[in-house]
C-alpha cells in the first residue's frame, strides 16, 4: 500500500507493557477504536491488575469465575497452544517465572503479580472447567495461568478481525512483535522485516505475507536478575531457563496466537533442533541465534544458511 492512499491509516502506541502499530485500510475513527479495544484487553488479561479476569482466576482456584468473553475465547487459546504444542507452550509456569524475578510489570513496577500459597507450575489444562453459557471458568487447586506472549498475539488476532468487520478493507495489528494481518493485501504482500537481534540496525530477511499471523519470541529482551544474566523464558520440563544457543524464533502460521506458541515452544530447543521443530509442523520460520547467525525452514527459501556472524 502506499502512503499517498487517502484510506491508508497509521497508529502507534503502546499497550501491555510493549509498542503496538496498526496499520488499516478504512476510516480512520477506528484507530481510536484499536487503542481503546487493546486497553479493554489488557484490563482483562494483564497478570499484573488485581481485578483482571486472569488474576481473579489465578487468585481463586477451585472456584468458578465469571469472565469477559474475551477472556474466555483466550483461555481456550491457551488450552489449544498447550495441546499443538505437547506442553512446550505453557501457561502454568507463572511460578517458576515469578521465582525467577519476574513479579513486576515493565512499565509500571508497583504493579505486582500475587498467587495464593499453594499455586505450583505445571498443570493438566485440559482439567480447567469452561462452562460456556454462562462464561465461567474455574482451575483446578493449584493451578495460574500467565497469558504471556499468547495474550499479544491473541489480542492482535481479535482487533485484526474485529476492524474488517467494522469497516477496514485491510487491518495490520502488531503487538511488540506479535503480528496479524487480514483483508486485501497490499499488491506486494505485508513485508515484514525480521531484525538481527545481535545487530538491531540490520535486517536479517523481509518476509512477505498476505494474510495470517507472525511472532517473534526472543531470549534476549525483558531480562532478569541483577545483571541481566537471565531470560523470561521457562521450560515446563525444569521450570528454569532453557540451555540454548537461540536469540530469535520468527514463525508465521494461520492465526498470531499460533505462531506465538510454536516460537515459544521452539526457543526451547537449540537453534537446529529449533528447525526441524518448525519443518514437523510445517510453518516457516526463521531462526537466529546468540551470533547473529540465521536459518530457514525448508519452506523458506531465503539463501540464509551461509552469512556470516555478524557478533
Amino acid at each position: 500500500m502506499e502512503a499517498k492512499n487517502p484510506t491508508i491509516h497509521e497508529k502507534h502506541g503502546r499497550i501491555m507493557a510493549t509498542n503496538y502499530h496498526v496499520v488499516i485500510d478504512g476510516p480512520t475513527s477506528l484507530l481510536a477504536y484499536s487503542h481503546q479495544r487493546l486497553t479493554e484487553l489488557e484490563q482483562h488479561w494483564s497478570r499484573f491488575l488485581p481485578q483482571s479476569d486472569i488474576s481473579q482466576l489465578n487468585n481463586n482456584p477451585g472456584k468458578p469465575v465469571k469472565v469477559s468473553p474475551d477472556t474466555f475465547r483466550l483461555v481456550d487459546a491457551l488450552r489449544k497452544a498447550w495441546r499443538l504444542t505437547a506442553g512446550r507452550f505453557d501457561p502454568t509456569q507463572l511460578p517458576s517465572l515469578i521465582s525467577a524475578g519476574y513479579t513486576s510489570s515493565i512499565d509500571n513496577p508497583d504493579h505486582k503479580t500475587s498467587l495464593p500459597v499453594h499455586t505450583t507450575s505445571g498443570g493438566d489444562l485440559d482439567a480447567i472447567t469452561m462452562d460456556q453459557a454462562n462464561h465461567g471458568i474455574t482451575l483446578p487447586a493449584g493451578m495460574s495461568l500467565d497469558p504471556g506472549g499468547l495474550g499479544k498475539g491473541f489480542a492482535a488476532d481479535l482487533l485484526a478481525t474485529e476492524l474488517l468487520s467494522l469497516g477496514a478493507t485491510s487491518a495490520l495489528v502488531n503487538l511488540g512483535g506479535d503480528l496479524r494481518c487480514t483483508g486485501n493485501p497490499p499488491q506486494n504482500g505485508w513485508v515484514i522485516e525480521v531484525k538481527n537481534p545481535v545487530n538491531p540496525s540490520e535486517a536479517i530477511c523481509s518476509l512477505s505475507i498476505n494474510t495470517g499471523g507472525v511472532a517473534t519470541s526472543s531470549t534476549l529482551n525483558r531480562r532478569l536478575g541483577p545483571n541481566g544474566e537471565r531470560h523470561h523464558q521457562i521450560d515446563p520440563a525444569t521450570g528454569q531457563n532453557p540451555a540454548t544457543d537461540i536469540a530469535t524464533v520468527t514463525v508465521i502460521a494461520q492465526a498470531a496466537w499460533m505462531a506465538e506458541s510454536l516460537a515459544t515452544a521452539a526457543l526451547q530447543l537449540n537453534a537446529e533442533e529449533a528447525i526441524a521443530y518448525l519443518n514437523g509442523h510445517s510453518l516457516p520460520g526463521v531462526v537466529i541465534d546468540l551470533k547473529g547467525i540465521a536459518a530457514s525452514t525448508e519452506n523458506l527459501d531465503l539463501n540464509l544458511t551461509d552469512q556470516e556472524s555478524s557478533a
